[in-house]
C-alpha cells in the first residue's frame, strides 16, 4: 500500500513540475509577467507563482482559464513539454490584422495594407492564415474587445466550428455552423441573439476560426 501511494505521489509531483515548467514557458515566451496574467485569467498572484513553482493542486479551470489567454488547450500544458522542439517545430509569422468592420474590404480584396500580428504557426499554415480583431462585445461571448480570431482559409470545417461566412448579400460574418440532414445550418452568435439554426443554401465560407487568443497587452 505505502509502494501504491509513493507512486500516486510521485506521478503528481511530476504532473505539477510539468504544467509549473509550460507556464513558466509561455509566460517567457509572450513576456507576460506574474501580475499581468493574473489580472487577463482571474487568478490571484500568489496562486499564479504557485503554480509557476509546481506547487499546489491546480484545477482543470485553474488551468483552463491560462491556457485561454496563450491560444493551446489543456492538454498542451499538461501533457506536452512546450519548451522542447517538436517534429511540427513552429514558426513566428506576421498575418495580416483586419478590424472586424474591415472584413467586407478586406475578403473583396478591396484592402490590402493592414497591420500584423505576429504568431507562432506551424510551417504548412503559412500564407493562409489571418487575424481579426474585435473592437466591442457585440459577440460575446465568443468574441469580445480583449480577443483576436485566428482564420483559416483552407481549413475544412466541422460540425459546431465557427466560420466567417458570407450568406447572400448579407455582409461578411461570423456563425456557428451546424451539419444537418437537410444541408448548412448556420446560427447567429452573442448573447442578446436568440440561438436558433436557420437552414442557408446560398452562401460561402471564407475561413474557419481555428483559435481565439486574449490579448496580452
Amino acid at each position: 500500500m505505502q509502494d501504491s501511494n509513493k507512486i500516486k505521489t510521485t506521478e503528481a509531483d511530476a504532473l505539477l513540475s510539468n504544467i509549473a515548467q509550460n507556464i513558466d514557458f509561455l509566460m517567457k515566451k509572450n513576456n507576460v509577467d506574474s501580475q499581468t496574467l493574473s489580472q487577463l485569467t482571474g487568478l490571484g498572484i500568489a496562486t499564479v507563482n504557485s503554480l509557476r513553482r509546481g506547487v499546489g493542486n491546480p484545477t482543470i479551470a485553474t488551468i483552463s482559464s491560462i491556457a485561454d489567454v496563450f491560444g493551446v488547450n489543456i492538454g498542451e500544458i499538461t501533457d506536452n513539454k512546450l519548451s522542447e522542439p517538436t517534429e511540427n517545430e513552429e514558426i513566428i509569422s506576421s498575418i495580416p490584422l483586419v478590424r472586424y468592420d474591415e472584413l467586407d474590404g478586406y475578403v473583396l480584396g478591396k484592402i490590402v495594407n493592414t497591420n500584423l500580428y505576429k504568431l507562432s504557426i506551424q510551417d504548412e499554415h503559412k500564407g493562409t492564415l489571418f487575424a481579426v480583431e474585435f473592437s466591442n462585445n457585440l459577440l460575446s461571448p465568443y468574441f469580445d474587445s480583449k480577443t483576436i480570431a485566428i482564420v483559416s482559409k483552407t481549413e475544412n470545417f466541422c460540425d459546431s466550428d465557427v466560420v466567417l461566412v458570407k450568406i447572400q448579400d448579407a455582409p461578411v460574418c461570423f456563425r456557428q455552423v451546424f451539419v444537418g440532414e437537410s444541408g448548412i445550418y448556420f446560427s447567429i452568435l452573442g448573447i442578446e441573439n436568440e440561438r436558433k439554426t436557420v437552414l442557408t443554401k446560398n452562401y460561402t465560407i471564407i475561413g474557419v476560426v481555428i483559435k481565439s487568443i486574449k490579448k496580452l497587452k
